[in-house]
């Protein structure tokens, strides 16, 4: 699934609701307890949708920390379960990693960047194992979470897979479109890593791109056949447009968030085959269009 998912919506407080707390009041640990891993389907269910597939029991949470996984929580001062992020343990050609295959954060706790901080917990637990890489995946069409992983967290994107879960996942936030994805590596000890925890701005800086070709599906594109690849620019900078929110597109005009994912599709995968980086991810105050910097290295 989703290592990211945040879908929209605000948070709690009206009368008989659980307060809303304030970012400094949030404290960060493992859980393990068997209604603590209940409270993580129940997060599940409120992330992604009551009538979601794949929800992963706590059963199968507790057996993956027995191996070497981990599930941490964002909780509040009534020890109440705000946010959680799960891992798996695993190897790829040989090296020890995480796969990092979910993370919610609860709606009454959306905004306070409990995300971000769940990650760095998972980092700080990852290292302590030895381990110095965590891989996931994610839509590369939900804006809020390319900026989270490229500017807050410095990922490099490795891989581009098309239809990752298939198509019915029964959630609001997918609705019956492809679930195609990105898959990040997360080297926690990189200079990119580390830049982007330390010392980069939380709004990633508005680059001076004027003359940077956008590939973007024009209006009178929408319902047309994807670009070939051979028609994108090469230049050594490029700008891959997505909507500023999916979801609201996905819930208001399905047929046009399919032609965001086509163009979008062949864009992704040309640049990468040819050597592009994903660098950073901006979100233009002004126009409000979002954007993915690619440069060939």
């Amino acid at each position: 699934m989703n290592d990211s998912s945040k879908g929209r919506g605000g948070a709690s407080g009206g009368a008989g609701e659980p307060r809303v707390v304030a970012p400094d009041e949030v404290g960060y640990r493992r859980l393990s307890s068997l209604p603590e891993l209940r409270e993580c389907e129940r997060l599940q269910r409120e992330a992604w949708g009551e009538g979601f597939r794949d929800i992963v029991p706590a059963t199968l949470i507790a057996v993956a920390q027995k191996v070497g996984g981990l599930v941490a929580g964002a909780l509040d001062p009534d020890g109440q379960i705000l946010g959680f992020v799960f891992s798996l343990a695993g190897q790829v050609r040989g090296e020890a990693v995480h796969w990092s295959h979910m993370l919610a954060v609860s709606k009454r706790a959306r905004g306070l960047g409990l995300g971000r901080r769940l990650k760095l917990f998972q980092r700080e637990q990852v290292l302590a194992a030895g381990i110095e890489r965590i891989l996931w995946t994610y839509d590369p069409l939900v804006a809020a979470n390319a900026h989270l992983n490229f500017n807050r967290l410095g990922v490099d994107a490795i891989e581009y897979v098309e239809n990752m879960y298939g198509r019915d996942l029964s959630s609001p936030l997918h609705g019956e479109s492809d679930t195609d994805r990105l898959v990040v590596e997360w080297r926690l000890n990189s200079p990119r890593a580390v830049w982007a925890i330390e010392e980069a701005p939380a709004a990633a800086p508005i680059l001076t791109l004027a003359d940077t070709p956008i590939v973007r599906p024009e209006l009178d594109m929408l319902g047309a056949p994807p670009p070939h690849s051979e028609e994108l620019p090469e230049e050594g900078t490029v700008r891959l447009e997505v909507p500023e929110d999916i979801v609201y597109v996905i819930e208001h005009s399905p047929a046009q968030a399919e032609d965001w994912r086509k163009v979008t599709r062949v864009a992704f995968c040309t640049y990468l085959r040819r050597g592009y980086a994903i660098r950073s991810f901006y979100r233009d105050p002004s126009t409000k269009r979002c954007f993915y910097v690619l440069r060939r290295p």
